[in-house]
């Protein structure tokens, strides 16, 4: 390479200290002499494969000559190739081969399809070649026209098993087989049956139909009178095994009362009378008729629904003349603008006459109306107008001047815009000059290199220029810049051949046979060619080789042999020879000397039906008790003539060992023997009870219905009137003889109630339990008081007094054994409870408190007292055996036995429980709690 250097100055007035380009430039000898190199060898490649895998072979490896540059030597001394050979080689393996068939052997059998083979053995391996051969060693073929074998007859297949000879209960199946025809002369009958039966191990029941269970008791009637019916049921069940569930006939029934009691029939209205005259003699009149309301009877209502009298209109009255009128104004119309100065007008018509009135209407028929108050008009926004101009922007070249203008002048509610600009701008078209310098332009791009490879340079260039308006003309610095290249590519060299290689091994070691040798094609530098003109290789033929030996071949397959079977998946086989070995050749040729081959779509061979597998179980044939479920399985149908049906069933059944018990509902046993009456005269009544028992398996064990009946006596013996006078410190009642034989008394303190049967008077009565006064009323000058008492063994009473006979009074007693009085802190109420078989609590009287009746009350005392006393314990006695009686009769539930000796004392005192409003929670209590000690007692 070469250098050359500048320097930069030269800078003064304020100018640039720096210079564009390098201070230094190099450049290469485009041609220099070149340095010669010899060639040299490079190292030994790898040996090569031998030349074959077992007896004499040899194998190669070889080097290159190269290198050499700018005339330098290019030759090497030495050989090229290197030649070995393997100096104890594997021996070459032969392979076992297949002898000659022997000859066909004896029959499998004397008659029928019959086989015969032969066979061949695999020998002369040697060196590790292989022991086996391929193909079989043996070969068998059918007799294709064997003599015919004598066949019996024999027995089918059974037939699936028939249908059952019934649904349910003992029964039978049969099934059936063909003794099948015989051939060759053999045996044309069958032993045995050729059908057989067998029975159900476990048959299905068979159903049973639900049945009607008795009929229940009559219920109560549809009315209290009148005509009216009563009705009573019963029900459907105890069905088995699927049975019918529905009974034939109805579920109810019903009966009419042949004697029901007299209804109330309320009043009802008369026919109506005659229209009435018209109410005017034209226009809207109206005339009138009426009806009476009577006949009310057996304490019917009577008053009657709806109204007494009836008015009608003329449909078509004579008109009445009537003038004209005016109607009512219309609304007002419109506003006849929608700002400023504005009215609006409405209308109205005249009409109405009929019959000959007038027809005209004094007045106008329209008015109009002013908008005082109307909305005044918008005015919108204007544009003012344009300012004078304003100063040049700038004082030469290219400038601009505005004016402007605004935008005023809306008024209620007008647009405040106006449309369009509030500047204007105006470009000056002939601005004076301005003075403008020259300018370096931007360099051009570099030019190309001065060579294409070495030392080479390019450069660009740039202009000044841009003067005006008397601006400068010249620019500071070079208008060119150069640039060598720092790394040029290198001058490109081509590849040379170098001399032939000795020649090669021969290219087999006997018959037609070739060597070869090569040369090398090397030398190229910077991009040359790599390719050289001419052949790499040259080769030379031996013109007289040694012999080869020539090994034994394969000859043609022979024709295909017999199949080895008639039917199903069968074989045929050939077979070909081995020769042809020359020049001390192999005489053993690779492969097999047999070919075997299938039948592609051989004759079928007859297969039998059989079972497929089991399915899994179906669902129990119930859901609970005796049941059963099935499984089944389906016959494989055999093919080519096998058999056509499967022996045994297609069907499994199992019973379930352990299946659960169906729920069976609890029901109604008969109602058992009528207790006795209440009482022995008057109003009195008996009970009867059933039990609801049965249930199982988790059935319901309630039953529908009630567990006991109630009959009341329908002409029960008239009772006769007891009188009985007493006076206690708890209250004092009074009564005439007429009084029912119920017993009807009111407790409290200075109460006082009426009755057209009895007169009576109480005073300072105190009591033992809490009850209310529930009703008083006051007709005619009378006054009543009422209060039920509740209590089992107590007599529930009401007492009157006539205010027309204030000195009149006898006295009623209403307990049922002597004293046991008891006191509450409520002075208005009294209550006696006597538990089924307990001591009667009695009020006791007390002679300081008592008043005096007049008369032979005093006297008769002690007889009212007894008889009074008799009573009430004889009913006591019935009612506390029957509570016993029941008690041990039924389940002996105490909670019953309670219960049933309540509901008989309370029957006995005609109580109404609706009645009792209260109850004295401690003493009750107590009372409740004591209750079944006494009843084990009187048990």
């Amino acid at each position: 390479t070469q250098t050359q250097s500048r320097t930069c100055s030269g800078a003064s007035c304020g100018g640039s200290k720096f210079c564009s380009g390098l201070s230094s430039s190099t450049r290469r000898d485009s041609n220099p002499p070149c340095c010669p190199v010899n060639a040299v060898w490079s190292s030994w490649d790898t040996w090569g494969p031998w030349s074959a895998t077992c007896g004499s072979r040899t194998q190669t490896r070889s080097r290159i000559c190269d290198g050499s540059f700018c005339n330098g030597r290019s030759t090497c001394g030495g050989s090229k190739l290197l030649l070995r050979s393997d100096p104890s080689p594997p021996c070459c393996p032969v392979n076992a081969v297949w002898s000659s068939w022997s000859q066909w052997g004896s029959w499998t059998a004397s008659c029928g399809s019959r086989t015969q083979a032969q066979s061949r053995t695999c020998s002369g391996a040697s060196c590790g070649g292989s022991t086996t051969c391929s193909g079989s060693m043996s070969n068998t073929q059918s007799d294709s026209n064997p003599p015919c074998c004598p066949v019996d007859a024999v027995w089918s297949a059974w037939t699936l098993w028939g249908r059952w000879s019934s649904t349910c209960g003992n029964r039978t199946q049969s099934r059936t087989r063909v003794c099948a025809s015989s051939a060759c002369g053999g045996s044309t009958s069958c032993s045995g049956s050729g059908s057989e039966s067998q029975g159900d191990a476990t048959p299905p029941c068979c159903p049973v139909s639900a049945v009607w269970s008795s009929w229940t008791t009559w219920g109560s009637w549809s009315a209290t009178c009148g005509s009216r019916t009563r009705g009573r049921s019963r029900t459907c069940g105890n069905s088995r095994c699927g049975g019918p569930k529905i009974c034939s006939g109805s579920a109810s029934n019903s009966e009419s009362d042949s004697n029901p009691p007299c209804c109330p029939v309320n009043a009802a209205w008369s026919s109506w009378s005659s229209w009435s005259s018209w109410s005017t003699s034209c226009g809207n009149r109206t005339q009138t008729q009426v009806r009476a309301c009577s006949g009310a009877a057996c304490g019917g209502s009577p008053v009657c629904s709806g109204l007494s009298s009836s008015t009608r209109s003329d449909s078509n009255p004579p008109c009445c003349p009537v003038n004209a009128v005016w109607s009512s104004w219309d609304t007002w119309g419109s506003w006849s603008a929608t700002c400023g100065n504005r009215t609006h007008t409405r209308l109205r018509s005249c009409d109405g006459s009929s019959c000959g009135g007038s027809s005209t209407c004094p007045g106008s028929n329209s008015e109009s109306q002013r908008d005082y108050s109307a909305p005044c008009c918008p005015v919108n926004s204007a544009w003012s107008r344009w300012s004078s101009w304003g100063l040049w922007s700038l004082s030469c070249g290219r400038r601009i001047r505005t004016q402007s203008r605004s935008c005023f002048g809306s008024y209620c509610g007008g647009s405040i815009v106006c449309f369009g600009s509030n500047t204007n701008s105006q470009t000056d078209r002939n601005p004076p000059c301005c003075p403008v310098n020259a300018v370096w332009s931007g360099w051009s791009s570099w030019g190309g290199w001065s060579a294409t490879c070495g030392n080479r340079t390019q450069s660009r260039t740039r202009s000044c220029d841009g003067s005006s308006c008397g601006g400068s003309t010249s620019c500071s610095g070079s208008n060119v810049d150069c640039q060598g290249d720092r790394s040029p590519p290198c001058c490109p060299v081509n590849s040379l051949w170098e001399t032939w290689g000795s020649w090669g091994s021969w290219s087999t070691s006997c018959g037609a046979r070739s060597q070869s040798r090569i040369r090398i094609c090397s030398g190229s530098l910077c991009g040359g060619l790599t390719t050289c003109s001419g052949a790499s290789t040259s080769t030379q033929v031996d013109s007289s080789p040694p012999c080869c030996p020539r090994h034994a071949t394969w000859l043609s397959w022979n024709p295909w042999g017999s199949w080895s079977s008639t039917c199903g998946n069968r074989t045929q086989t050939r077979i070909r020879a081995c020769s042809g070995a020359f020049c001390g050749g192999s005489t053993r040729c690779f492969g097999t000397s047999t070919d075997c081959r299938g039948d592609a779509n051989p004759p079928c061979c007859p297969i039998k039906s059989s079972w497929g597998a089991w399915g899994s179980w179906g669902s129990w044939s119930a859901t609970c008790e005796s049941r059963r479920r099935v499984r089944t399985r389906v016959c494989v149908v055999g093919s080519c003539g096998g058999s056509l049906s499967c022996s045994g069933m297609n069907t499994d059944l199992t019973n379930d060992p352990t299946p659960p018990c169906c729920p069976i509902d609890a029901a109604w046993t008969g109602f058992g023997m009528w207790s006795s009456w209440s009482g022995t005269c008057g109003q009195r009544q008996r009970t009867s009870y059933r039990n609801c028992s049965g249930e199982l398996c988790g059935g319901n064990s309630s039953c529908v219905g009630s567990s006991y009946r109630v009959e009341a006596d329908a002409s029960p013996p008239t009772c006769s009137p007891v009188v009985v006078t007493t006076t206690s410190k708890a209250f004092s009642a009074q009564v005439n003889t007429t009084a029912p034989a119920s017993y009807n008394a009111i407790l409290g303190t200075n109460q006082t109630s009426i009755s057209s049967a009895a007169t009576v008077t109480t005073t300072n009565a105190k009591s033992t339990r809490k009850s209310t006064v529930s009703t008083e009323s006051t007709t005619s000058g009378t006054s009543q008081h009422s209060s039920s008492i509740h209590g089992v063994g107590n007599v529930s009473a009401t007492a009157t007094k006539d205010l027309s006979h204030p000195t009149k009074f006898s006295t009623i007693a209403f307990d049922t054994a002597t004293s046991a009085s008891r006191s509450t802190k409520s002075p208005t109420a009294s209550r006696s409870s006597t538990p089924c078989g307990t001591t009667a609590r009695n009020m006791c009287p007390d002679a300081n408190e008592s008043e005096s009746t007049g008369g032979n009350s005093s006297s008769m005392l002690p007889i009212y007292i007894g008889v009074g006393v008799f009573l009430c314990g004889l009913c006591l006695i019935v009612v506390v055996i029957l509570c016993c009686w029941y008690r041990r009769r039924r389940r002996g539930s105490l909670a019953v036995s309670k219960n049933v000796c309540m509901q008989e004392s309370t029957t006995y005192g005609k109580t109404n429980p609706s009645s009792v409003k209260g109850t004295d929670t401690a003493q009750s209590d107590q009372e409740t709690e004591a209750e079944p000690q006494v009843l084990q007692d009187n048990q």
